[in-house]
């Protein structure tokens, strides 16, 4: 698909570590990406939505790159439960953490 303008992507994620994330960069030859597009180290505990600590970690993160999409990878590892409830609580905290647009 074309893309039609440039923005800047966050992707928290869970599974890969530095390491293999360096080897898959490499080779797709993109350091001219460095400015639009951050991955997370896996977080220790995972991506623990409830935790002051997290959320305060993750805000200093979007207030610092400031992107125009979020991307968490993968979904079951931010919603523990394919329920409706636990859907609904997830997004509520995603909400609150992810700044708003003007």
């Amino acid at each position: 698909m074309p893309v039609h303008r440039q923005f800047c992507t966050m992707i928290v994620q869970t599974e890969n570590g530095r390491y293999r994330l360096q080897q898959e960069f490499e080779k797709l030859q993109c350091c001219d990406l460095d400015k639009w597009i951050r991955v997370s180290e896996p977080p220790p505990f995972g991506l623990t939505l409830s935790n002051t600590e997290f959320q305060d970690d993750i805000r200093a993160a979007l207030d610092s790159f400031k992107p125009d999409c979020v991307i968490l990878d993968p979904w079951n590892a931010a919603s523990r439960d394919d329920k409706h409830r636990d859907y609904v609580d997830t997004f509520e905290k995603l909400r609150n953490l992810l700044p708003g647009r003007e």
